[in-house]
């Protein structure tokens, strides 16, 4: 009997054993990382990784992959792509900063809604797509700078948390692309490094943070995009048994019918062309109403 009794306490111990450790074992650190576990805490930076690393436990709160080589594509290698961080629900803070990721695509922070802190600094990053951030809800502090954005927009859309942004080092244009910035510069902390202008020439290297609340829409403003086109007059030829032929004017994109009777071409006809250039000229025109 007292054989049996040791037994069991044996197997009962084990039991006990294998549920305290299970856990720790399927929450192991991913290979070339370094964690602690009581903080919850991930650090693979400077560890000249493409992609992210696998078996990063899902509880995990603080994730370093900075001064790695994490790109968006490479070759059409995926390496970096939408839902990327999903099952890191309890993430707290992230960086990823001194990779080589030029674009993060959409999606690619979905499902962290405790994310506090995103560093993505000292990338390549040319552009931050709109609503990049929209499922950040809790995000108070993201970090940018030493990229190669010229301007930031629609990208922090239904982001109203953050409290501390660093965008110094862009090469920024300040137009009405940044003005939602210039507009929230009193409520969001720059950490002590305003963003300064690249361009235009007129407030080159005048820090955000220096603009006044009456200069914004003096210097914070778009033109209209213009088409300058300088291509001459073209002359569409007909087959010799038709007396008419065709000019367009690329400039005014207004195609004029010509026949000897009209030399000055007077009578102007929409742009709208179909061609078949076979052995023949097919063009089927519609007459507009006046010649503006």
């Amino acid at each position: 009997m007292q054989g049996q009794d040791v037994c069991w306490t044996l197997v009962i111990l084990f039991i006990l054993v294998m549920i305290v450790v299970s856990p720790i074992l399927g929450q192991g650190c991913p290979q070339r990382c370094e964690c602690v576990s009581k903080l919850k805490t991930v650090s693979c930076n400077n560890k000249r990784l493409s992609a992210l690393p696998e078996a990063i436990p899902s509880d995990t709160r603080i994730l370093d992959l900075s001064g790695n080589k994490l790109r968006w594509v490479e070759h059409g290698d995926l390496v970096l792509e939408p839902n990327a961080f999903s099952s890191l629900q309890n993430l707290q803070s992230l960086s990823l900063r001194g990779n080589q990721l030029k674009l993060v695509p959409m999606g690619a922070f979905s499902r962290l809604t405790n994310l506090t802190s995103l560093d993505l600094s000292g990338n390549k990053i040319v552009i931050l797509l709109d609503f990049t951030f929209q499922d950040l809800k809790s995000l108070k502090n993201l970090e940018v700078g030493d990229n190669d954005l010229v301007y930031i927009e629609g990208a922090f859309q239904s982001v109203n948390t953050l409290e501390t942004v660093r965008l110094d080092g862009n090469p920024l244009a300040c137009d009405c692309r940044l003005l939602w910035i210039l507009q929230r510069r009193k409520t969001l902390n720059f950490d002590s490094a305003p963003p300064v202008c690249t361009t235009p020439v007129e407030v080159q290297g005048r820090a955000l943070s220096a603009f006044s609340d009456s200069a914004l829409f003096e210097h914070f403003t778009c033109q209209k995009p213009k088409i300058h086109l300088t291509m001459p007059t073209v002359a569409f030829l007909l087959p010799p048994s038709v007396s008419h032929f065709f000019l367009l004017n690329v400039e005014s994109l207004c195609l004029t019918l010509c026949t000897p009777v009209t030399p000055h071409c007077d009578i102007s006809v929409s742009f709208g062309i179909r061609l078949k250039l076979n052995h023949h000229m097919d063009m089927r025109l519609s007459q507009q109403e006046n010649s503006a």
